[in-house]
């Protein structure tokens, strides 16, 4: 697995960089990214490129994301915090909400895909 730290950079440069390590990444090969805020308009960019993603929370306020490509699905059993999974294919989209450890929520599946 590859990690690239963006934390502090300033726009655009952290997408510029996530994008360019996604250039080179194997297929059945992931990249953890570690960035200060959480960057929605890097999911539509994912999504559309064919790639799967998992963002959690993390203590500190930054976030991971694990990336990959849609046809090797993200296994990453040892992520406990995560708070959003969204799997994108050629025939569907299917988006969930999985609450932080500890956290309940009552946004249903519907609700959340139509955000």
């Amino acid at each position: 697995m590859t990690e690239l730290d963006v934390r502090g950079l300033p726009p655009p440069e952290p997408f510029e960089q996530i994008m360019q390590a996604l250039q080179t990444l194997a297929n059945g090969a992931s990249l953890r990214v570690l960035i200060h805020r959480e960057p929605y308009p890097l999911y539509d960019v994912l999504q559309n490129n064919g790639f799967t993603w998992q963002t959690s929370a993390l203590a500190d306020g930054n976030f991971s994301i694990l990336i990959g490509h849609a046809c090797f699905p993200l296994l990453n059993p040892d992520e406990t915090t995560s708070h959003s999974t969204k799997l994108a294919n050629n025939a569907s989209k299917v988006a969930g909400y999985l609450p932080l450890a500890g956290e309940e929520t009552n946004v249903s599946l519907r609700e959340f895909r139509d955000t």
